[in-house]
């Protein structure tokens, strides 16, 4: 009988604790929130002509109207006030409407023709990457591909026709070479030469700057200047390595192979000082003494 009590007791007890912890879940109504009503109690066609009409005023994306009419169809529906059908229509109405607003918007300013802005295309380009965000978009979405890929390719033509085009000198202290001003100056002239024929390219060649910059004689021009500079420093580079090191045999001729690679590249700038090292950079003689 003792047992028996204890386990009723025991039951007792843990049913208590139970439902102190889960007392809201059980006793209290749920919140309407994600249930839908029978019927609309909204003009459906009339909530989704408010929200074209509040976006057709706006000028580009805007981020406070969006976030308005997100939050009215958010409130409605936990009131109770959507069918299902009338809650998707609504909702999608709301998406299709900022997302054609904010790809249009990006895609007209990046083709502006007339007064073309890079800070305005910049800020469009945030007005789809924030809707991507809010509404948890896919971007292989047509609309939201076609902004990214133009967007992305335009931020590559832009850095590179911004660039100064350096050619910079390195002399490999590791694999004895380097990489030559030809080159150099071919991987740029390759690079602008890509993105003219680039088929994007159509859509952004109105660009202040753009079609000018990439072209070959400018960039030959842009190159060309460095070639002086180029070798001067490169010669110094390699001076710099010998004469740090005592001339062996091996260095000698590792110094005369360097000196062929660099006068065929180069017969002007840098090679008599190179020439004068090569003279000059001889393995010591040991003198023989008579006993």
């Amino acid at each position: 009988m003792k047992i028996v009590k204890l386990l009723i007791a025991f039951v007792v007890i843990t049913a208590g604790i139970f439902l102190a912890i889960n007392w809201d879940s059980i006793f209290k109504p749920s919140p309407k929130e994600g249930k839908y009503a029978k019927e609309d109690k909204l003009d459906i066609e009339e909530e989704c002509s408010k929200i074209r009409t509040a976006f057709a005023e706006c000028e580009s994306w805007d981020e406070k109207v969006y976030k308005y009419h997100r939050k009215d169809i958010d409130q409605s529906k936990n009131m109770g006030l959507f069918s299902r059908e009338g809650y998707n229509t609504v909702n999608n109405c709301l998406r299709e409407t900022a997302t054609n607003k904010a790809c249009n918007s990006y895609l007209n300013t990046i083709g502006n023709r007339t007064n073309f802005d890079h800070a305005k295309v910049s800020k469009c380009y945030q007005g789809v990457k924030q809707l991507v965000g809010l509404e948890k978009m896919d971007i292989k979405e047509p609309r939201i591909q076609k902004v990214e890929t133009l967007h992305a390719f335009y931020v590559k033509v832009k850095k590179f026709v911004e660039s100064k085009h350096l050619i910079v000198a390195k002399f490999d202290t590791v694999k004895t070479n380097w990489t030559s001003f030809a080159t150099q100056k071919q991987l740029i002239l390759n690079t602008g030469t890509s993105y003219l024929n680039n088929t994007l390219f159509k859509e952004l060649e109105h660009i202040p700057g753009f079609k000018a910059g990439l072209v070959s004689n400018h960039l030959e021009r842009v190159t060309n200047a460095q070639r002086m500079t180029f070798h001067r420093k490169l010669s110094s580079q390699i001076i710099a390595y010998f004469e740090a090191k005592e001339p062996t045999e091996e260095r000698v001729e590792l110094l005369n192979q360097i000196f062929k690679n660099f006068v065929y590249q180069e017969d002007t700038y840098g090679v008599d000082e190179l020439a004068t090292l090569k003279v000059n950079y001889v393995v010591p003689q040991i003198e023989n003494s008579n006993n």
